[in-house]
């Protein structure tokens, strides 16, 4: 009998940047780019339950966020040491079955944005990356 769980199969790039990218590319810190935005901050608790009403939340606000264009604003989700790999996959597929356009992983943090807003461009002007 053939086990029907794996379907489809899907895949997506990560890539980790270097220690100096944001300061290379955008000519600021990370933490210069993500002040511009208000983010609100989830935090993913390691309880089943909580976490899957939580990954719920997230997706709906994730939605809104795309939906309105909303570069004011921001998700921040905040994993810990004993965050789940399966709930940090999770995050990441929100972010594609959502079709964000910018989402930065970073530590136990990642951040879930629309494109630039005004003041990061006046802020911090894009720069192509030094040869």
């Amino acid at each position: 009998m053939k086990n029907k769980n794996f379907d489809k199969e899907y895949s997506f790039d990560i890539s980790f940047p270097s220690e100096n990218f944001y300061e290379d590319c955008f000519g600021c810190s990370l933490e210069k780019i993500l002040s511009f935005r208000k983010f609100t901050t989830y935090k993913l608790t390691n309880d089943v339950n909580m976490d899957n009403i939580l990954l719920k939340k997230i997706q709906l606000k994730v939605r809104n966020l795309i939906k309105n264009n909303d570069s004011a604003n921001g998700i921040h989700v905040k994993f810990n040491r004993k965050t789940k790999y399966e709930d940090v996959i999770k995050i990441l597929d929100i972010c594609v079955i959502e079709k964000v356009p910018t989402y930065i992983l970073k530590d136990y943090d990642v951040w879930i944005m629309t494109g630039s807003n005004a003041e990061l461009v006046k802020n911090c002007p894009f720069q192509y990356a030094k040869k």
